[in-house]
């Protein structure tokens, strides 16, 4: 799949310093959802392709309906300029709005509340057909019917990928998600001071570190399977007159290559595919910057392994407050290591 890249220009002497940046950030955040590569068959892209068209077709009909009401050109240019804004919008909200699906409805609560409970109380040791034991019997002493539960535990088991596109979609649209909505601290602790180079955010998701580290001066890529999330970090970074080189995504299909990387950010992430794929990205002098939460790896000191191939300059475990998860106080992994 082609790399999307939006293009905005930057007028003379215009500069965003970082904490510029995080403000608009938490003010102009907007909505994003985890969609499955694996979902994006011809019905659906049909489907997406349409609203697009929808919100096209509609600009153009008012466009002519402009040009009769407002015969001054200058009128007509504003009044065309606002249609077309709003034509976009709508048709990334509608592009947004389509991976919820009412049949995934229970896996949200299931994600947000009943697996970090059960985790938390059982120090995160337990597996995937614990869970799934633990949740079935749950349900059946809150008297769902048998054939439900049934239903439930056949997605849990065989469409993951779905389910959690499905749960991003209603993370970000929910209005009471509490997540970090500014650059991840230790990222901008890191890139302080330092020349901007080429970097990859893995798994930029709405893209709140993606454009921070591009009005920094960095020339940023990005991939993340949410398409709705790849979207919105376009949308923003066009109203900044910054350039991003997105990809909608799972990491399996990306095209890492060879030494083109300064810097890669995990930020509440780890990586999925073999770790000599990120390794081989590096530049020589090149950096990993990695910051998440145990439930990333329950294996105390794993991710200082994970980079062994690499020079560990800098690795701590401290007791902060989550990026996600509720924003709740926990154990935080903060890796960076050097490509020798």
């Amino acid at each position: 799949m082609p790399d999307d890249v939006v293009r905005g220009q930057v007028g003379p002497g215009t500069h965003m310093d970082a904490t510029n940046q995080a403000s608009w950030i938490a003010s102009g955040l907007l909505i994003s959802d985890k969609t499955s590569s694996q979902d994006r068959g011809c019905g659906r892209c049909c489907l997406r392709t349409s609203s697009f068209g929808l919100a096209m077709y509609t600009s153009s009909w008012l466009e002519v309906s402009v040009r009769l009401a407002y015969p001054s050109k200058k009128s007509r240019l504003i009044t065309c300029s606002a249609i077309m804004r709003a034509a976009a919008a709508l048709a990334i909200f509608a592009a947004l709005a389509f991976g919820q699906k009412p049949e995934y409805e229970f896996y949200y609560k299931f994600r947000a509340d009943f697996v970090p409970t059960l985790q938390e109380a059982n120090h995160w040791s337990l597996t995937n057909e614990q869970i799934f034991e633990k949740y079935a019997a749950r349900l059946k002493e809150d008297g769902v019917p048998e054939s439900e539960i049934t239903r439930r535990i056949t997605l849990l088991r065989t469409e993951h990928n779905t389910l959690e596109a499905d749960y991003w979609s209603r993370y970000y649209l929910d209005p009471n998600s509490n997540f970090n909505h500014a650059p991840n601290a230790f990222l901008m602790e890191i890139v302080k001071g330092t020349k901007a180079g080429v970097a990859l955010d893995y798994g930029m998701g709405q893209g709140r570190n993606t454009i921070y580290l591009a009005s920094l001066g960095w020339d940023v890529w990005g991939f993340d399977p949410a398409e709705g999330g790849i979207a919105i970090a376009q949308k923003r970074a066009k109203e900044l007159g910054l350039t991003l080189h997105t990809s909608a995504v799972r990491d399996s299909d990306y095209d890492f290559g060879k030494q083109r990387f300064d810097l890669i950010l995990f930020s509440w992430t780890m990586p999925v595919v073999p770790v000599e794929k990120v390794v081989d990205s590096l530049k020589t002098g090149g950096i990993v910057v990695m910051e998440c939460g145990p439930e990333f790896n329950n294996r105390r000191n794993a991710m200082l392994h994970l980079f062994d191939s690499l020079e560990i300059v800098h690795y701590e475990i401290v007791r902060a407050k989550a990026d996600f998860a509720g924003r709740r106080e926990t154990d935080i992994v903060r890796l960076v290591a050097r490509k020798p």
